[in-house]
C-alpha cells in the first residue's frame, strides 16, 4: 500500500504556493510594462499630432488650416496673422 507522509504533502503544497505566487508576480510586472508601453505611446501620438498641426500652421502663412476629425472640422490660422485689436471692451452700462 502506498503511504504518504506529511512532510512529502507540505513540500508540495509549498512548490505550488511558490509557482503560483511567481507567476502572479510575473504577470503583475508584465501588465504594469504593458500599460506603460501603451501610455508611452498615446503620449507620443499625441506630441506628435500637436506638432504637425504647429508645423503646418506656420506653412500655410495666414491661410486658414482645416483640421477634421470624423464629423467635426474646423479651421486655425496663426494668431500672429490676426489683425491686433487696439480697442478695449465698452465699461458695462450703469442703470
Amino acid at each position: 500500500m502506498l503511504t504518504i507522509n506529511k512532510q512529502d504533502i507540505l513540500k508540495t503544497l509549498l512548490i505550488i504556493w511558490f509557482v503560483g505566487a511567481t507567476g502572479y508576480v510575473a504577470y503583475d510586472i508584465y501588465a504594469s510594462y504593458k500599460i506603460r508601453g501603451m501610455q508611452a505611446a498615446y503620449n507620443q501620438g499625441y506630441a506628435d499630432s500637436i506638432s504637425q498641426v504647429i508645423d503646418q500652421t506656420e506653412k500655410n502663412q495666414c491661410q486658414p488650416l482645416d483640421i477634421h476629425n470624423a464629423d467635426k472640422k474646423i479651421q486655425t490660422v496663426d494668431a500672429r496673422c490676426l489683425p491686433a485689436q487696439t480697442q478695449t471692451q465698452p465699461a458695462a452700462v450703469k442703470k
